[in-house]
Formats: C-alpha cells, structure tokens, sequence
C-alpha cells in the first residue's frame, strides 16, 4: 500500500472525491519537531513555535550566527538535518551521512562543532539525552509515556528517544 502522504503535489489532483464527499488536506508543520519540543519542555523551540517561525530557518540562523531572513536554501537543508538529526541524539559521524541524505556535504569535524553549539542552545534536549542515557545505565532500561499517554518500556538510546515523540504523533 502507497504512503498518500508521499505522493506528489502535481499528481494528487487526479484524485477526486466521490459526489457529495471532499478530501480533506492537513499539513501538520514541523510536527514531529514540536512534539519533541513539548515532550522535552525546550523553551527556546517553543517559543520559536509559537511566535510562528520556521524552525529551520531559526535553527540554521543561531547555529550560523546569521539573520533568519539570510539564511539560504541550502543552510535551511543543513538545519534541517540536524533537527532531525539531533533530536534524536544522531553522532557526528552520523549526523555527516544524515546531512548528505539533504544533499549537504557535512564534514565530521564540522558536523561535531554543528552539534555542540545545538545542544548549548537547545539545552533540553541535551538534559533530556543526559537523563535518557543515566536511566539507562543505571537500571538497563527507559520508560515513560508518550504525550498521549501511552506507556513505553526502551532498552536502547535510540529506541528511547524516538518512542515517545514518534509514538505521539
């Protein structure tokens, strides 16, 4: 079965709802970032959120030390990829092969620096990484709840991350 939300723009107008019925389109913006900026209580991003910005050109203009309204095409790609890389706590190295998936060359060592100056101004992200991983360590597993209030039970880092932000949304 075809994921409909990956179909593209100029080929959804073939579809056509039945006489009397109407599709229904809901673009849910940055979903995923802002349910991980509520789970983890991340203020800045927030507040980013709420004042209606576009997270990535944000995130591209503190990591860059750019105005918002400058930052380019490409530097929009490259914040891109480490939201979405960060959030869920992806290597250096990872984050360099993360970035290329956005067709940005991203070398290690930069990609490190990229990553410490994300997790300096995104702090709640890396408090909630610290806990995740000292929970982890201490007891051999994760658990908590989803926003949703689903439980979840994770042994690994990555599981642990993604669950309760991918299992809300």
């Amino acid at each position: 079965d075809p994921n409909l939300q990956n179909i593209p723009k100029d080929l959804r107008r073939i579809f056509k709802a039945e006489e009397g019925n109407l599709f229904v389109i809901a673009d849910f913006s940055q979903i995923e970032l802002r349910i991980a900026a509520e789970y983890v209580g991340e203020i800045r991003m927030i507040k980013a959120f709420q004042e209606g910005r576009d997270l990535h050109r944000y995130t591209a203009s503190i990591l860059l030390g750019k105005r918002e309204e400058d930052i380019t095409k490409e530097e929009r790609q490259l914040a891109k990829a480490v939201n979405f890389g960060l959030i869920y706590g992806i290597s250096a190295k990872g984050l360099s092969q993360y970035a290329a998936t956005y067709g940005i060359d991203l070398p290690v060592e930069e990609a490190q620096a990229i990553r410490e100056r994300f997790f300096s101004y995104f702090e709640g992200f890396k408090d909630w990484h610290n806990k995740v991983k000292e929970e982890l360590k201490k007891t051999g597993k994760s658990s908590g709840h989803t926003l949703l209030g689903r439980s979840y039970v994770a042994h690994t880092f990555p599981d642990a991350v993604n669950y309760p932000i991918q299992g809300t949304g």
